[in-house]
């Protein structure tokens, strides 16, 4: 079975994942508590919107471009999933709606269709978190060298040392 799936559209269903959970659960880890892993979502979520496109090959299903609005939460997504085997793999970015931070919520939907398993991707979660932390270092270095270099160096050998860096 082969097909495509130019763009789909739903609207006022329900998902299968407690969005608000995760995004307590990736509030405490951010804070330091990991321990909010151990606890899953019993709850589901109502949304408004659901959008994309999808390609189907050999019972695979594609999608790159998933879009879900709820209430609380914008949830970008992509991934695929087995028709035949029931099985799901899928990646999706929660934003908060009313956050005044870009900060995103990675999580990994994998397992079957009738017992997925949502997740945290934690390490992502850390390292985008930490990602505005080292860019600021960075470019706080960066000034320091070069301030370094401007009084060690003067004149044109400096200013083509700092083109260096």
């Amino acid at each position: 079975m082969n097909a495509e799936m130019n763009k789909f559209d739903f609207q006022g269903l329900t998902l299968a994942i407690d969005v608000g959970a995760l995004i307590k659960q990736a509030d405490a880890v951010l804070k330091g508590d990991l321990s909010a892993l151990a606890v899953k979502g019993t709850g589901k979520t109502a949304f408004t919107d659901i959008s994309g496109s999808a390609q189907i090959s050999n019972g695979w299903v594609n999608n790159n471009d998933l879009s879900i609005k709820t209430p609380i939460v914008n949830i970008q997504g992509s991934g695929n999933a087995n028709l035949v085997s029931e099985k799901i793999d899928y990646v999706l970015n929660l934003q908060r709606v009313t956050s005044s931070t870009a900060t995103l919520i990675p999580v990994t939907v994998k397992g079957s269709f009738s017992k997925p398993d949502v997740s945290l991707d934690v390490k992502s979660m850390v390292m985008e978190s930490q990602k505005a932390k080292i860019d600021e270092k960075k470019q706080q270095l960066q000034e320091k060298l070069n301030k370094k270099i401007d009084q060690k160096l003067k004149g044109k050998v400096g200013e083509l040392l700092k083109g260096l860096f």
